[in-house]
């Protein structure tokens, strides 16, 4: 909003300025600017490239599409706005057309329009070509694709928790709520200590582990990812309401984030002083509104029922620490800045307006975020591998029918220099039809993915 107001504030100058070096009897000028001189045609040139660089400043590529845009909706708000003047030294209507047969009357006649159409034709080639517009095109296969380079058979089954620290080690949940320590080597669990309470959302970040215990008495913990020592216990204190479920967390410094999907809301805890604070309670974007979708078919309970796989359940940080990224299991994808969520002063309504829909995404069976910002989620639809980046631009990285039972997905450091890897954890294949029950298994799967 502030930048549009700045965008229309300098393109009313540009339009004005342009408007003052028309001939007396076309100008529609009522500032009374000074006869046009060549002062008023630089600062005329020069504003339109502190234009277009305060946008882009201000707002990435997609204040290049704002700045396309405001300049015919300054225009034509001019044109209704400003008055005609009848000027002294206009011509009669009957010299008008006697100078019709002139070239120079017709041509300015339509320089306006001429401007006009120009700056609309800018505007729309700013809409096809921005990111934000490319943002819910069709997932295109990238250039260079990612590859599975192992898979290994878990011997315990774990819940859909997956995190790393920021060297890449991983941890994982298992379906008791223990912490276990995942070698992705070969696969093998360790528990991390047994004196643990149970476990039912998991992060890690450079401060160590963060983890929510289990009801009836929920608490966020800090443990030491080497030895499982419990550094602080902070409680939610009445910031959980009657069939809450904290399914996933984010830390920053001082501020944990956190999404409850037993009943939608986000909590906020300050790190330093305890306090929890449960906001935009039942807020539409946190509550799922289709149904998942596994290979091509509807995931259905016993009684023939659609599921949808829950509400809230993803929840990522970006690199920056100032934008939270989150989703129901079946999208679509919004964004909402910290400080939204931090500041005191905002009410619900700027905070629910602050919820930005990011991205249509298929159903997913897990999501994780790179330090350059990039989303990678794994499509449980069609198989895929997906990556969306700052650029918001949309990829298809890789399809394999193994990605059909994704539950969860965490980033890898790889074995050998700094190239990147991801861990997807997928669930038991079931028997189908010809395949013979014994051929398959009743353990979940991790796949070791190398991005490109």
């Amino acid at each position: 909003m502030i930048l549009s107001l700045i965008l229309m504030s300098l393109w009313t100058i540009i339009w004005l300025l342009y408007l003052n070096q028309l001939p007396a009897h076309r100008r529609r000028n009522p500032c009374r600017l000074p006869p046009a001189n060549a002062l008023q045609k630089y600062l005329r040139l020069l504003l339109l490239p502190c234009s277009l660089t305060t946008a882009y400043l201000l707002n990435g590529l997609d204040g290049l599409f704002l700045w396309a845009f405001t300049a015919p909706l300054t225009g034509f708000l001019l044109a209704l706005i400003l008055p005609y003047p009848q000027h002294p030294n206009r011509p009669h209507r009957r010299e008008l057309a006697k100078r019709s047969q002139s070239p120079q009357i017709p041509a300015m006649q339509i320089r306006l329009s001429s401007l006009l159409t120009s700056a609309f034709i800018v505007s729309a080639a700013f809409l096809g070509l921005s990111p934000a517009a490319r943002a819910d095109r069709p997932w295109q296969d990238a250039h260079v694709q990612a590859q599975i380079t192992a898979e290994h058979e878990l011997s315990l089954p774990l819940a859909t928790s997956l995190s790393s620290l920021p060297d890449g080690s991983p941890f994982a949940l298992g379906v008791t709520g223990k912490l276990y320590r995942l070698d992705p080597v070969d696969g093998h669990l360790t528990t991390l200590m047994d004196e643990l309470p149970p476990i039912t959302a998991l992060t890690a970040t450079a401060q160590g582990l963060w983890a929510v215990t289990q009801a009836p008495k929920p608490a966020l913990l800090n443990i030491a990812p080497d030895t499982g020592v419990i550094l602080n216990h902070i409680g939610f204190g009445s910031a959980l309401a009657v069939g809450s479920h904290i399914s996933a967390l984010q830390v920053t410094d001082n501020k944990a984030f956190l999404v409850d999907d037993g009943a939608p809301a986000f909590v906020v805890i300050d790190l330093q002083s305890g306090h929890a604070e449960r906001l935009l309670e039942g807020a539409p974007s946190l509550s799922s509104h289709a149904p998942l979708i596994r290979h091509g078919q509807p995931v259905t309970t016993a009684q023939g029922q659609s599921r949808t796989g829950g509400n809230v359940h993803f929840l990522l940080l970006d690199h920056s620490k100032n934008w939270l990224f989150y989703q129901t299991p079946t999208g679509p994808l919004y964004r909402i800045g910290t400080t939204i969520l931090t500041d005191s002063s905002l009410g619900p309504a700027e905070r629910i307006e602050a919820m930005t829909n990011w991205r249509r995404t298929p159903s997913l069976g897990g999501m994780a975020i790179t330090r350059d910002d990039t989303l990678y989620m794994v499509d449980i639809d069609h198989g895929d591998l997906l990556a969306f980046g700052a650029d918001r631009l949309p990829w298809r990285l890789l399809h394999d029918d193994r990605l059909y039972d994704a539950q969860a997905i965490s980033l890898l450091k790889g074995r050998t220099g700094a190239q990147e890897k991801l861990a997807i954890l997928t669930e038991p294949t079931a028997p189908t039809n010809g395949v013979n029950p014994a051929s398959t298994t009743n353990h979940q799967h991790l796949l070791e993915i190398t991005l490109p």
